[in-house]
């Protein structure tokens, strides 16, 4: 991976609180900042306290930019389960709030890339492991081709889902009012709304602008003071390079061949000569492990042991209802 992605303080690594993933992570990516999925640490959540207000309360605090919306979520979480705090306060805010985020995590809060890739090969995971590398290689270079050749020819500056943004915040920025306080700071009103805007720095209270990397519409309304009508060219200089469509089609510039005959292998004698012992398996679990939980034939079924005191039973719903609890118990 360190031959591909660089170690850097603007790298940022989503994945789930597993602790082997965190002390990996240190060790290859020292300098990179590591933050947990939102969803998982969501349904945790949901699964140990019990509370969907307090689940909601969660998403609303980890998505937010600024602390003071932070904090006016997640005192709504302590005024209801002090437990749950204690909880979201031992993981770290840096970890899964969007707002104390020490890196650069733009607006990636959960690990759904990582699982769209695996619904992509949901049968082929089944396949040997030959047949789906094969098809992991053909998937890939089918998608890296369509998308490489989806924008080449585009005239917008940046991919359309964030020319998309940009117009929306234009349209949001007409409506407010840029007052100059410095060179290239204003302040900013609107619609019972106040944020200081520094242009020179790329950043504003709201922090939408600074963790985005696009102007919001403060940033727009400021923008438009600063360079007038014809401000539309600047906003492209005040937004991430990362969102341009050059560098989106260098993303997938690379061709992704396919794997060429055994015969024509260039293999070091270095890696022939390697002994690779077999993989671990656990002697107390026989058989490969199961992907997804079936019921089997024999399952007992659920039975209702709740009776309606106003109804009563004569002596043979009784016997079978005994029978059916014996039956249970023996499944236990």
């Amino acid at each position: 991976m360190r031959s591909y992605v660089d170690d850097t303080d603007e790298l940022c690594i989503i994945s789930d609180r597993h602790s082997s993933i965190r002390k990996m992570v240190s060790i290859v990516y020292p300098s990179a900042h590591y933050g947990c999925c939102m969803r998982h640490l969501g349904e945790n959540i949901r699964n140990n306290f019990h509370n969907a207000k307090v689940v909601s309360h969660f998403y609303n605090a980890s998505k937010a930019y600024n602390k003071v919306e932070f904090y006016d979520h997640f005192n709504q979480i302590r005024d209801m389960v002090s437990k749950a705090v204690e909880h979201l306060e031992s993981v770290g805010f840096h970890r899964w709030s969007r707002a104390f985020c020490p890196g650069n995590r733009y607006n990636i809060m959960t690990s759904n890339i990582a699982k769209s890739v695996n619904a992509m090969f949901e049968v082929e995971r089944e396949f040997p492991i030959i047949a789906l590398f094969d098809e992991i290689n053909m998937r890939f270079a089918k998608l890296f081709h369509e998308r490489r050749m989806e924008l080449v020819n585009s005239p917008n500056i940046l991919v359309p889902s964030m020319e998309k943004q940009i117009s929306k915040n234009i349209n949001l920025g007409n409506k407010l009012l840029a007052h100059q306080i410095a060179n290239y700071k204003f302040s900013i009103n609107g619609h019972g709304d106040v944020a200081t805007v520094d242009l020179q720095r790329r950043m504003c209270t709201c922090r939408v602008f600074d963790l985005v990397k696009i102007p919001c519409p403060h940033a727009m309304a400021a923008l438009r003071s600063q360079y007038g009508a014809h401000f539309g060219n600047q906003i492209y200089e005040y937004s991430s390079s990362y969102y341009s469509v050059e560098k989106y089609i260098i993303t997938y510039c690379e061709e992704i061949n396919p794997v060429p005959p055994e015969d024509s292998w260039i293999v070091s004698l270095e890696i022939l000569e390697r002994e690779i012992p077999p993989p671990y398996v656990d002697p107390s679990k026989p058989g490969r492990r199961r992907s997804k939980r079936r019921r089997g034939m024999t399952h007992p079924m659920e039975i209702n042991k709740h009776i309606c005191s106003s109804v009563a039973m004569d002596d043979s719903s009784v016997a079978i209802y005994e029978h059916q609890l014996q039956q249970m118990s023996i499944y236990v």
